[in-house]
């Protein structure tokens, strides 16, 4: 597994749904994709885009299968729902799910603006 990116503080708004879609992709790698044989890989490379105010957080999941992929799924699965639901939904990014032969390329755009606050509630 290739790990490769700069160091950054994510906004704790975005930590647990990033958190999800990477678990998420990382349960499906173990299931069925390039951790699934010892002969497969992944590979996670980040990197930061836009200004130092608004950045944007561009995630490649790379995953290199033992054999070559058939085909691509037929269908769309929990995990593409739950990609959805994360990164699209609740932190107003985009997903690109690609199949080469060689296995799933996840490629996820993050906006890290900071979270809303939330009001005071009295105690």
């Amino acid at each position: 597994m290739l790990l490769q990116g700069p160091p950054l503080a994510l906004p704790a708004g975005a930590a647990q749904p990033l958190a999800m879609a990477v678990h998420e992709l990382a349960t499906n790698a173990v299931k069925h994709g390039g951790l699934a044989s010892p002969k497969g890989s992944v590979s996670v490379t980040w990197l930061l885009s836009g200004a130092a105010e608004t950045p944007v957080l561009l995630l490649c999941w790379a995953e290199r299968l033992a054999a070559p992929l058939a085909a691509p799924p037929t269908r769309r699965g929990f995990g593409s729902r739950v990609l959805d639901a994360t990164i699209r939904q609740q932190l107003g990014g985009s997903v690109t799910l690609d199949w080469p032969p060689e296995g799933l390329v996840c490629r996820l755009t993050v906006p890290l603006r900071a979270a809303p606050s939330l009001p005071h509630l009295p105690m």
